[in-house]
């Protein structure tokens, strides 16, 4: 999986903040050195702002959005580290990441909206009907759709 900074793309405080996914309901927001997120390839940074927060007063702000972004709560297409960072962004500086950086997620996010209004359309019925069954499911003979 190749995703475009998976941490803040620039540091705050001499760290970079990510969120990532694991199994379990607790946080999935790690820090790391700047440029060094395990993993993953360093391609650049973009600058989103700058903070005048005081170190403590930001470590409680992530302390406290870390709770929003449990690692089972990870999705590559609707909560992925790109919209971390968006958040992040959003909140301390009022803009957000630039839209190309998530646009393969909103991309993903469009074909799947699509493809549940395909199947709950009429077309779908029809093709069921005709195949006699969901075209989804096995079949041990092959068959033609239409």
């Amino acid at each position: 999986m190749y995703c475009i900074r998976c941490v803040m793309p620039q540091s705050i405080h001499g760290l970079e903040y990510g969120f990532g996914a694991h199994d379990f309901p607790t946080s999935g927001v790690f820090e790391v050195e700047p440029k060094t997120c395990p993993g993953f390839l360093y391609r650049c940074s973009i600058l989103l702002g700058h903070t005048t927060m005081p170190p403590a007063e930001f470590r409680t702000f992530i302390e406290s959005i870390a709770t929003e972004y449990h690692g089972d709560t990870y999705h590559l297409i609707s909560k992925n580290c790109n919209h971390f960072t968006d958040d992040v962004s959003k909140r301390l500086t009022g803009k957000p990441i630039p839209q190309w950086v998530n646009r393969l997620a909103g991309l993903g996010n469009l074909v799947l909206v699509q493809f549940y209004v395909y199947i709950h359309s009429n077309n779908f019925s029809i093709l069921t009907q005709r195949m006699g069954r969901s075209p989804f499911q096995l079949s041990p003979q092959p068959h033609t759709i239409l």
